[in-house]
């Protein structure tokens, strides 16, 4: 929101941020607790959208200065509890936390410590942690759920191992990025060559995070991870462009 002047509407930061409006319109209910003491309030005006009004500017900017800094201080936390995430997301089967703890240099109650911050995070995503003596924990929910958070701020650091006897081949690791970047690049060719063609327009970051979601669809589908519609989408008339130009991006990427 500082970012533009103009008003958002939920539904667009549902789709940056990958979570539900529900969630977002939580969000701005707990952010306006704190941000009314600070300076700046979220207006939110029904069937119109949202903006960030702020009516004390050394206020509100001294507030994000102190978290930013407070921020620094639990950047280690935040490492490893997106270490552990990004292990877990990785591995189809039950991963002990010694194992855990082994491969991330850090000490044997450090995954215990972090999983109430972990179920946290993936419970914005409708994902859960599941955790079973003797065999270890895992990562559940439904597929649709799966390639959400994928596509979220993890996107980056997601690794797309074959198995995880290779984790720590930096060889292997350098030609796992290769080859997303590859696949990222040949995607993205396709998206903005069928958006040009349809003369149809789109703002660049949402044109990524198509694309970010693509991606993870094309590695998922190659791992055998397919996703159950539940039923036949039914389009109106007026989505019926978007709907032609989605048939051209997937007919192509299917090519």
């Amino acid at each position: 929101m500082l970012d533009t002047n103009e008003i958002i509407t939920s539904e667009v930061l549902s789709f940056e941020t990958l979570l539900s409006v529900k969630t977002i319109r939580k969000r701005i209910r707990n952010l306006n607790e704190v941000l009314i003491k600070h300076g700046a309030k979220i207006n939110r005006k029904q069937g119109t959208g949202i903006n960030l009004e702020i009516f004390d500017a050394p206020g509100f900017h001294k507030f994000r200065r102190e978290n930013m800094e407070n921020s620094y201080r639990i950047q280690y936390q935040n490492n490893v509890i997106s270490e552990l995430i990004d292990l877990l997301v990785s591995q189809s089967d039950y991963v002990k936390a010694e194992y855990l703890a082994e491969v991330l240099y850090i000490s044997k109650t450090k995954p215990t410590q972090s999983l109430k911050d972990i179920r946290t995070i993936l419970s914005y995503y409708d994902l859960s942690l599941e955790s079973r003596p003797y065999y270890g924990l895992k990562i559940v929910g439904s597929e649709f759920n799966f390639r959400r958070f994928l596509t979220s701020n993890y996107v980056q650091k997601y690794q797309f191992r074959e198995n995880e006897a290779e984790i720590y081949l930096p060889q292997i690791e350098t030609e796992e990025k290769r080859h997303y970047q590859k696949l990222r690049d040949g995607i993205k060719g396709i998206v903005e060559e069928q958006l040009h063609k349809q003369n149809y327009s789109m703002a660049s970051n949402l044109i990524d995070n198509l694309i970010d979601r693509l991606v993870i669809t094309v590695i998922r589908i190659k791992k055998g991870m397919y996703m159950d519609t539940g039923s036949t989408i039914i389009y109106s008339e007026e989505d019926q462009e978007e709907y032609q130009l989605a048939e051209k991006i997937v007919g192509k990427i299917e090519t």
